[in-house]
C-alpha cells in the first residue's frame, strides 16, 4: 500500500470518526466501531491490520483486506486487560470482566455469572487474533 493511499485512509478515519479502508482509488469502505472520537491509528508492520484507539477507552484491530473488526481491547492503569471478538467471546482479567461485562437482552441486563462459562473462551479469542478459523472451536457462529 503506497503512502498516498495510507494518508487518504488516515484522513478519512480522523474526519469520520471511523475506520476506513481503501480498496481502489475511487472506493472507500467505512467500518463504524468506536463510540467516541478516534484519536490514534496505526498500520501493522506487515500492512494487514489497522489498530485504532479511541476516547471510548478501547483499542480495536481491523483487517485491511476485509474491513472487518478482528478484536477489541481495554486496559486499566493497574494492568488488567480484556479482549473480545465480534462473535461475543472474551478473554483477559476475570476481575475486570466481572466489573465491565454484561449482556443486554431487550430491557433485561444479564450479569456475567449467567454466561461466563460459555463466553469466557481465551482459546477462541487467541485463535481469532491469530487469524485462525474459529468455527472449529465453536458452533453457531455467524
Amino acid at each position: 500500500m503506497n503512502k498516498q493511499i495510507k494518508r487518504l485512509i488516515l484522513i478519512a478515519i480522523l474526519c469520520l470518526n471511523t475506520v476506513a479502508f481503501m480498496y481502489a482509488a475511487r472506493e472507500i469502505k467505512v467500518q463504524l466501531g468506536h463510540s467516541s472520537w478516534v484519536n490514534s491509528v496505526a498500520f501493522s508492520p506487515d500492512g494487514k491490520t489497522i489498530a485504532s484507539g479511541s476516547r471510548d477507552t478501547t483499542m480495536k484491530v481491523w483487517s485491511v483486506s476485509t474491513g472487518k473488526l478482528i478484536y477489541s481491547t481495554i486496559a486499566t492503569p493497574e494492568g488488567d486487560s480484556l479482549r473480545w471478538i465480534p462473535e461475543g467471546y472474551f478473554s483477559g482479567s476475570v476481575k475486570l470482566a466481572i466489573k465491565v461485562v454484561y449482556m443486554v437482552d431487550g430491557m433485561n441486563i444479564i450479569s456475567i455469572d449467567q454466561f461466563f462459562d460459555t463466553y469466557y473462551r481465551p482459546d477462541i479469542v487467541a485463535a481469532k487474533i491469530k487469524g485462525e478459523d474459529i468455527s472449529k472451536y465453536a458452533t453457531d457462529l455467524d
